[in-house]
């Protein structure tokens, strides 16, 4: 990395200021300390941050960061919890994508939506929704917040997961920004004249700069597939009496590829996904479930269902919840798809009132607090399984936690798991750890002031913070020797671990085509190890 003397630095963040705006070069101490931590960690803060209005200046602000030498992190809605953009080396700038927010198009003919990489998953719904269009992967939970280019950068699965796979998998072509400030144009868009309407034309450009977690360049321009709404939309829930029951069922359902989300949770991260839900909260969603039913009185007898049942069943004696999402193109049609599903789970499960789902979908993208309800920290994890082993992980995992357990109640830490059905091939199982501790200035601007007025720890939990570091580890190696593999692979999960000399060597090379001097988010992808 290139050494600055201050007055250098200066010099480059003018003429930085020259291409984006002065007003969009921040070097405020607070927002500097803000835009270098996140959901887990905080470094040490970057010298700026820089938020490019358009296109053409973040490509020309890129070229003059790298000719200088300065290190960019690049940023979308923040939710990380893999160090995806804190910084590593000094002189480095966060660059915010958020302003790059614009829908460039949407061509309902040849069934495809442009949009910049700063968009969030939730802008980009409601302006498809009217027009009765989607993507096939429409966003993750954190929607409201979460871009389209971190979420193709880092990986997202949730909404869609469970039937088109994982976000890029929607993907059809992408504008990145290389460190010389030229910009790529991956799949059909490639050649002159073309539109960016397929991907696969040759090698798959698109894909290589598709969970690169930022190393390979910048995302300008995100294209996507589209599909025709299904208009009819109905949740199924079934309570299980273990983890393998369960298992069992979202596997099968999986291997039906019937539905759009497939998801699990143990009871307690049941309980904790409603406990801050007041009557009044419960009221809005109540609307909103009858709002967007197709069938008005369908949607308002759901609502009644769901008021009369409320959360009892949560405090049942089940283990844990599956939760199927289907989709019709009529009444026979979902009605068909909904008995498949029961069939599928017959014997595994018991149906139970089908509340998560229905308010998923009511309200998919949310505000959510970034720490327990009671006030905690927490940490979550995840990897994607073959469904062949899952069980063999699980069994493992809890051992583990078992052989901690007495140092865990002693600093207070407890865990929860979630799992999702990724398609027809995949299990997605994410543990987290909670702990008490103090919070940072990430977890105060992105949680509820009612939650953090449970906070009560003011200082750092050192022996906390200690064991949680140590089992994400111990949990992260027992991934990998499970057969998991990861998405936000920021600088956390070991993608450069074991893959062999050539494979390192091809992904060393291009990195040094695209960016010679190592400055798009040094660290990423491990490559710090062979850098």
């Amino acid at each position: 990395m290139t050494t600055l003397s201050q007055p250098d630095l200066v010099k480059v963040f003018d003429d930085v200021k020259g291409v984006v705006g002065p007003e969009n070069v921040i070097q405020d101490a607070t927002e500097r300390e803000y835009f270098s931590q996140d959901y887990y960690k905080k470094a040490d803060p970057v010298a700026a941050i820089i938020k490019p209005p358009t296109v053409d200046s973040l490509a020309a602000a890129v070229a003059q960061l790298s000719k200088a030498g300065v290190a960019m992190f690049p940023r979308g809605g923040g939710y990380s919890y893999t160090d995806a953009y804190l910084p590593t080396h000094s002189p480095g700038v966060c660059i915010d994508t958020r302003s790059l927010n614009k829908i460039v198009h949407v061509d309902e003919q040849d069934m495809y939506v442009t949009a910049e990489a700063g968009c969030t998953w939730a802008q980009l719904e409601e302006h498809l929704a009217p027009l009765g269009l989607r993507t096939p992967f429409w966003g993750p939970l954190s929607g409201l917040n979460a871009t389209l280019g971190g979420g193709i950068s880092q990986g997202s699965a949730s909404l869609g997961s469970g039937k088109y796979g994982i976000s890029p998998e929607s993907v059809v072509s992408l504008d990145v920004v290389m460190a010389d400030g030229s910009i790529i144009k991956t799949g059909s868009a490639g050649q002159a004249q073309h539109s960016p309407f397929f991907r696969h034309y040759g090698p798959d450009f698109t894909g290589l700069f598709c969970n690169d977690a930022g190393a390979l360049g910048i995302k300008a321009r995100v294209t996507m597939r589209l599909q025709k709404r299904k208009p009819l939309v109905q949740g199924l829930s079934f309570g299980f009496d273990d983890f393998e029951t369960m298992a069992e069922a979202i596997t099968t359902v999986a291997h039906l590829n019937v539905a759009t989300e497939n998801s699990g949770m143990t009871l307690s991260a049941l309980r904790r996904a409603t406990m801050t839900q007041s009557f009044s909260e419960d009221l809005k969603i109540l609307v909103q479930v009858v709002r967007s039913g197709p069938d008005r009185l369908g949607s308002i007898i759901r609502a009644l269902k769901m008021a009369l049942h409320g959360r009892r069943y949560i405090s049942g004696g089940s283990h844990s919840s599956a939760n199927f999402v289907v989709e019709g193109l009529n009444k026979s049609h979902l009605k068909g798809q909904l008995d498949v599903v029961r069939a599928a789970v017959s014997g595994l499960g018991v149906e139970i009132p089908n509340t998560l789902p229905t308010v998923m979908r009511a309200q998919p993208f949310m505000d959510y607090d970034m720490l327990h309800p009671d006030g905690r920290r927490q940490l979550p994890m995840h990897a994607i399984f073959p469904f062949s082993r899952v069980e063999e992980f699980n069994a493992k995992y809890h051992a583990l936690i078992a052989n901690h357990e007495e140092q865990m109640d002693a600093c207070g830490v407890t865990q929860i798991s979630v799992y999702s059905g990724i398609s027809t091939n995949g299990f997605l199982f994410e543990p987290v750890l909670i702990w008490p501790d103090a919070v940072e200035e990430f977890h105060r601007r992105h949680t509820s002031g009612a939650v953090l007025s449970n906070v009560t720890v003011t200082e750092p939990n050192g022996p906390a913070r200690t064991l949680v570091a140590e089992l994400r580890q111990k949990i992260v190696d027992l991934m990998y020797q499970c057969g998991g593999v990861h998405l936000q692979i920021g600088k956390a999960y070991p993608y450069i671990r074991d893959r062999d000399a050539t494979q390192i060597r091809i992904l060393q090379d291009l990195k040094n085509l695209i960016d010679p001097k190592s400055l798009f988010n040094p660290g990423a992808l491990g490559l710090h190890s062979v850098i």
